[in-house]
């Protein structure tokens, strides 16, 4: 959903400002047109046009790529969360150990 040289995603993937799966799934998106755009100036020597990057667009607002980059922000946001609850369950446990050392 691209009108003229400015891409509309963020509308697309960002609802709420609140909702931060959201906000994970746009940065998603970034990173992705950011590694584009550094390989196109590793191939070509400079800097992509709008021209260059209307396919790249094209492919990042299709709606099987939003979902994608939904599909990833929800995968590391859960990732996110079992690490911390795994390593604040080891903290817990360590303390409850020790504890039960010291008495």
């Amino acid at each position: 959903m691209e009108r003229g040289s400015y891409n509309f995603i963020y509308t697309e993937l960002v609802k709420s400002e609140d909702d931060i799966l959201e906000i994970i799934a746009y940065s998603l998106y970034k990173r992705q047109k950011i590694e584009f755009v550094k390989s196109f100036e590793a191939r070509h020597g400079r800097a992509p046009a709008d021209t260059d990057l209307s396919h790249f667009h094209e492919v990042s607002n299709s709606e099987f790529q939003l979902q994608a980059y939904r599909n990833q922000a929800d995968k590391l946001a859960q990732d996110f969360l079992t690490i911390t609850l795994e390593t604040r369950a080891e903290e817990l446990e360590n303390i409850m150990m020790r504890s039960l050392r010291a008495k």
